[in-house]
Order: C-alpha cells, then structure tokens, then sequence
C-alpha cells in the first residue's frame, strides 16, 4: 500500500487535479468571505494512499443563506440533510461538487438517514461519520490534514475501524454493514475486532437495506476482484448468505478468468453464479437486485442462450453470426456469453475453438451476397434477414469465396423451398 503524507502534495491532488477549477472556484469564494473549505471524507481517504479521486465533497462553516448568497446556482434537493450541489458546465461533460456543511446528525429512524441535521463545530462532523479513514479533513487554505478520530494511523495500519461506537454506527445505517466489507475489498484491509464483532451481531439488519443500495454495493464489491481469501471469510459469507446468496458455489475461476473483458458481463455472471441456477433465478433478478437496463437485457440474454444451448448446441458459425449482427450495433455480449458457457462446461470445447477462430480472425470474407441480389430473385422483403443469414453460413461453412457459386446455390434452395 502507497501512503502518501506531504501536505503540499496533497494539496496540489486537490487544486490541480481533473476537478481543480471548480474546486479552486468554490474555495476562493468560501475564502474570501472569511470561511472554511475543507475536502471531506473519502476524497481524503483516496489521497493519501495515492488513489485516483473520482468525487471530491467540500465542508465549509458557512450557513444555509450564506451558501445560497455566494452560490445562487446550487442544486438544493440534499438542502434538509446540509448538502448543497454546485453545478459546472465543462467542456466534455457537467460536474457537480458537492458542498456541505459542517453537521451534526438527529436519530436515525430508517436505518437509512438522519431525521435532520444541524449546523456544528468539524469535529461533530468526524464523529458523526461512519469509519475512521473516512473521517478526515484537508483545509485547503493551511494546507493542513485534520484528524480527530485516528483515521490517519489506521490508514497506514490497512485497518477499518467504526468512529465510536460501532454497534450504534450499524444501527443508525445499516448499509454501513456493506460497505464495510466493500472497502474491505477496494483496499484489501483487515477489520479491527469491535467493529467485526458489532457488525457480524447486526447483519439482519442489510435485509432492510433497499435492493438499489445492496445492488450498488455488492457491484462496487465484485468489480474490484477481491482475491480469493477474500471470499473464503465467515463474515464475507455470513453477509452474503443474509443476502439469500450461497458463496459456497460460486465458480472463481470462471468469473474471474472474465473479469478483465467486460466488468458488466463479471457483474451478472457474479450473480448468476450465487444464484446456483435455480428455479427462483428469475425472481432474484427482479425482486432481490435492481439491474440497470443493460443488465437487465444482458441477463435475459444469457439465460435465452443457455437454454438455447441446453436443448440445442448451436454450430460455432450459428454463433459467429449472432456475434457478427451485435457487433454491427456495437455490442458483443453474446461472445463473452458464450466463452463463459464454454468455462462452466455447457459449450463443448471442440464448438468454441472453432469460435474463437473465427472470432480471432479479422480477415473474414464480406457476405458475398446482397440485398440486391434478393431482389433480383424475387424474394419479398420479409425473407431478406432469413435468407442473407443462410448465405453467410454457406459461405462460411463452405469457405465460398466465389459469388457466383453463392448465386447459384441460392437459387437452387429458393426453387426448392
């Protein structure tokens, strides 16, 4: 692990890194009206063990009027909970800074949130937070780490650690039970004993959690390829046999041998995999976990070819053409569907090197017959799909290179038909 603690280098992470506009924006307003600007919490975290900072969230002291005075164009749909949203217009794409103040919390009544927040001093605001390493500040202004709950030494120790009392922490969110064991697989970290022990009590509480926040969690989770020993934990497998998901067969080696292609494909196999292929698969899908609607596509796409392939395993150039009509819209789901079935021993081998051949070639001939060429035969347009996919198997099959020949075959399958 790269631990970085030069406060100079931190500070130019922050005011010349891909946000530094905005944020040197937000800053210089805050400063010059006399406030605090501090970077909170995760963003902190990730610079010093020198990880890229995907979202940087600000704290200030200023309150609520103040904010809307110097920034009238804030989003304010987190204004009851303290967040304020300062939205810029960038020349590739918008960016939202999210802007808070330093807070405190009310009792927690969902599991979720807060009922209502106050205005309060930084070091309420550290307490308040969930783990220790995301719990630190950086005033930009003093160049300055700020720490009041030892986030800094569990950094350098790799060690997650509830701020106070973590029984209460898991009861006041219970997402945080998640998310404990997500870092656990970003940073490859050890869980400190009391925060394990409080958490392993609490675990029916992520039952409560909404399907949108598990499914967000656990994909953040698989998409990080934890390794092995990860997997194999008692709590790892506690948290997710609550979820209703069987860690004991899930196939590593098939899931991670496709990790590295295609993170969407590694995310549904992912549950695919937990599921065991069960009657109650579909159902999961839909009511456990809240798929986008490319995974929800994607999904459906591989249970039709697995059934498909259960009742009748496709010829590889079957399957070549499949892959041909995706990549022609830009997507090559079934090839990555298909060398998974090929790993879980459902597509033979022999089928799927003949594929890959034929996927590895760049050099494959273009379809030697036409649209025009249907007309020409007077075939009525409803068939061209039909009989354009039985040329290209012909040729392919047959390694025609001739047009002609093509034609000639054609026409003798029309008249047979």
């Amino acid at each position: 692990m790269n631990y970085l603690f030069n406060e100079d280098l931190i500070a130019e992470r922050f005011l010349s890194g891909d946000f530094h506009e905005q944020i040197g924006f937000i800053f210089q307003k805050l400063n010059a009206s006399g406030f605090k600007c501090w970077v909170s919490g995760g963003a902190v975290r990730d610079a010093l063990l020198q990880r890229p900072c995907h979202d940087i969230d600000l704290t200030t002291d200023a309150d609520d009027s103040q904010i809307l005075q110097l920034f009238p164009q804030a989003i304010l749909t987190g204004r009851q909970f303290g967040v304020y949203k300062i939205p810029f217009i960038a020349q590739s794409r918008n960016i939202i800074i999210d802007l808070t103040i330093f807070r405190e919390e009310d009792q927690y009544v969902d599991g979720r949130r807060p009922v209502s927040v106050k205005k309060s001093e930084p070091k309420a605001d550290a307490l308040r937070r969930d783990f220790t390493i995301n719990a630190l500040f950086f005033d930009l202004k003093n160049k300055t780490l700020i720490d009041y709950v030892g986030g800094q030494e569990d950094l350098k120790k790799g060690v997650l650690k509830c701020v106070g009392d973590p029984v209460k922490r898991f009861q006041e969110d219970h997402l945080r039970i998640l998310r404990l064991i997500r870092f656990q697989s970003q940073f490859n970290f050890s869980i400190e004993q009391a925060t394990l022990s409080a958490a392993d009590q609490s675990v029916e509480l992520i039952c409560k959690v909404s399907a949108e926040r598990i499914t967000d969690e656990l994909s953040r989770i698989v998409k990080s390829f934890p390794e092995r020993e990860y997997w194999q934990q008692d709590f790892v497998k506690k948290v997710f046999k609550t979820l209703g998901l069987d860690i004991g067969s899930l196939n590593l080696e098939s899931i991670q041998s496709l990790s590295d292609k295609n993170s969407q494909l590694f995310f549904i196999i992912f549950y695919f995999e937990l599921s065991s292929r069960n009657q109650n698969l579909t159902l999961f899908f839909h009511k456990s976990v809240r798929l986008t609607t490319d995974q929800n596509q994607f999904f459906i796409k591989l249970v039709e070819q697995m059934n498909l392939v259960s009742k009748r395993c496709p010829d590889p150039i079957d399957v070549f053409l499949l892959v041909e009509k995706e990549r022609k819209k830009g997507l090559s789901h079934i090839e990555y569907i298909y060398q998974y079935l090929n790993l879980i021993k459902i597509y033979p081998d022999e089928h799927n090197e003949v594929l890959r051949q034929f996927l590895n070639n760049n050099n494959l001939a273009q379809p030697l017959v036409s649209v025009d060429d249907l007309r020409l035969l007077k075939i009525e347009d409803q068939y061209f799909s039909y009989w354009l996919e039985r040329c290209r198997f012909f040729q392919l099959k047959n390694d025609i290179t001739q047009r002609d020949q093509i034609l000639h075959w054609l026409a003798r399958e029309i008249k047979s038909e």
